[in-house]
């Protein structure tokens, strides 16, 4: 309908109204209203939550591998610095804001699979997410990322 009605309508209130039946006015308040209630997405998977064992940086098209704990389960299933995460299972993951919810879903020891950018290859990589409060893993950069270690 927005695309059909562009012409004579490009900012799409005409069409909004049209299509949901009801003011652009009463639309935003009940989406605002709706918005107040929602349940934050999750940041963290908590302190006895699932962990995969890296700390991240943005990159322009996922979560870029800046640190992997030693031992951890990232290491374990062979992610490396550098390597940027693109996806969980099915889903695609662009930033912490949709990987964090998406993971606080699994519990420790439940296995996953790591979509990953390695370079200009794609991998899918399995790994068994670990437990954060049990982790006794020792954290260290495995690699350097242009030639110097990744900040902690």
């Amino acid at each position: 309908a927005f695309k059909a009605n562009f012409a004579h309508d490009p900012t799409g209130r005409a069409t909004l109204e049209q299509v949901t039946g009801r003011s652009l006015h009463d639309f935003e308040r009940d989406w605002q209203a709706w918005m107040v209630k929602r349940t934050p997405p999750a940041f963290n998977t908590g302190p006895d939550g699932p962990f995969l064992g890296v700390q991240f940086a943005q990159g322009n098209d996922g979560l870029k591998i800046e640190l992997v704990v030693t031992r951890g389960p990232a290491d374990t299933a062979g992610i490396k610095v550098g390597d940027v995460v693109v996806g969980l299972n099915d889903l695609d993951v662009r930033d912490q804001q949709s990987l964090m919810p998406l993971l606080k879903e699994f519990k420790p020891g439940d296995s996953v699979v790591l979509k990953l950018r390695r370079g200009e290859t794609y991998l899918e990589l399995p790994l068994t997410l670990g437990k954060r409060g049990e982790s006794r893993a020792v954290t260290r950069p495995t690699t350097r990322v242009n030639g110097a270690t990744p900040r902690r």
